[in-house]
């Protein structure tokens, strides 16, 4: 029998807690023996790697996870004109997706903005189109995730993106008569609507953003067409792309943030090593998360 979304859902929390648990240990041991510069700069990659370990130990080993043992939930796909255990190439292929896709495609899309930035035979238009397009995708990524959330309350089957593009669902080997199994019709109403809710939200979201994109395209194409007699525009335009460094991940520093003592960082940076330690990483001054001030103007 098709397990059902509450089955799905506590199967998930169950093993959340313990990848968050090995994810913790990990991360301690690894911010001891890298340093917080080199250990904020592979923190989302280690954390990807302990979850990788986990459902290599389990999903990819051909074993339940514990989440799953404790729902009776067993991993199934069709194999041809049957529904049996998924291959281990599809196990794979899951395991690999669910753990480090995110991260690679983020490293894509940085790869490609910093390859079309350096690359000097473009247009200037056709640059900023192109960062546009990238900037864009990068965002139509993660509504791509709320939407799969979305058609899960709705449809079920497939809370993880990753299961759903490799044709993985689960099958529940409790009776019909268990908690999960007959859950009240008005529930399963509540659940659908909230999914309905959740699929008109991200499509507004997605025509928000494509909206927001293509006004600031134009807006882009009438500031370079329009003539440019100042002298010192080429000097005002190379100060203004300047950007404050920042010292933990050594790029630019994204959504800018000073702390009391007068640094400044990344505020995904300086929010993690304060999760850390709470104390400046340059000057080592006392600093809380509630010092911390973004720099809007910068």
């Amino acid at each position: 029998m098709e397990a059902k979304v509450g089955e799905i859902l506590r199967s998930t929390q169950k093993d959340d807690g313990y990848i968050r648990s090995m994810t913790a240990d990990a991360s301690q041991v690894l911010h001891e023996l890298l340093g917080t510069r080199r250990w904020l700069r592979w923190r989302d990659w280690i954390e990807a790697s302990a979850r990788a370990l986990f459902l290599a130990s389990s999903t990819l080993s051909g074993l339940q996870t514990p989440g799953e043992e404790y729902c009776g939930l067993v991993q199934a796909a069709r194999e041809g004109d049957e529904t049996r255990v998924p291959s281990t190439w599809r196990r794979a292929a899951f395991v690999a997706m669910n753990c480090y896709g995110t991260l690679i495609t983020e490293a894509l899309i940085k790869r490609l903005e910093k390859s079309v930035q350096e690359n000097e035979d473009l247009r200037l238009e056709a640059r900023a189109s192109l960062l546009k397009a990238l900037r864009l995708a990068r965002e139509m990524a993660g509504l791509l995730q709320g939407f799969n959330v979305a058609a899960f309350y709705v449809f079920g089957a497939y809370y993880s993106l990753a299961k759903r593009l490799s044709g993985i669902r689960y099958v529940s080997t409790r009776p019909p008569s268990s908690d999960f199994q007959s859950l009240p019709s008005a529930v399963e109403s509540s659940r659908r609507l909230l999914g309905y809710v959740s699929i008109v939200n991200v499509a507004l979201s997605a025509f928000y953003k494509v909206s927001a994109a293509r006004v600031e395209a134009v807006e882009i194409d009438s500031v370079e067409t329009a003539p440019d007699t100042s002298p010192s525009s080429s000097s005002s335009s190379s100060s203004s792309s300047s950007s404050v460094h920042c010292v933990l991940c050594l790029n630019s520093a994204r959504n800018p943030s000073c702390t009391p003592c007068g640094h400044v960082f990344c505020w995904h940076c300086i929010h993690s090593s304060l999760n850390a330690c709470p104390e400046c990483p340059l000057c080592r001054a006392e600093c809380q998360h509630s010092r911390v001030v973004p720099l809007m103007n910068l």
